[in-house]
This record gives structure tokens, C-alpha cells and sequence, in this order.
């Protein structure tokens, strides 16, 4: 899954918005399923929070 996968820069991309976020300074995450997923912001966060399930699929 993108929100825990690491690019070769280590960064993550937000499934929301497909902004590239360094983990580390992610505005937001959240666990769902075992994963874990990184945000740039609180309104990305916010918007998975609707409905994760369809973001679990990208």
C-alpha cells in the first residue's frame, strides 16, 4: 500500500492527495488493518477517516 511504502527518498505518499510526505514529520497517521498511513495534513487524515476502505485498495 502508497502510505506505508517508502520511496527511494524515504517518503511516503499521502493516498488522499498524492503529496509526497516524509514519514517522519506527517501531519497525521492512522493504523487500519496493520498499516500504517501518513498525511500532510489533518483534512487529508480527515477525508480516510470517511471511508478507509476505499483508500486500503491503492
Amino acid at each position: 500500500m502508497l502510505g506505508k511504502k517508502k520511496s527511494a527518498t524515504g517518503r511516503v505518499i499521502d493516498l488522499v492527495c498524492g503529496m509526497k510526505i516524509d514519514p517522519a514529520t506527517a501531519a497525521a497517521t492512522r493504523e487500519h488493518n496493520g498499516t500504517t498511513f501518513y498525511f500532510c495534513s489533518k483534512g487529508c487524515a480527515k477525508t480516510f477517516d470517511s471511508d478507509p476502505h476505499r483508500y486500503e485498495q491503492a
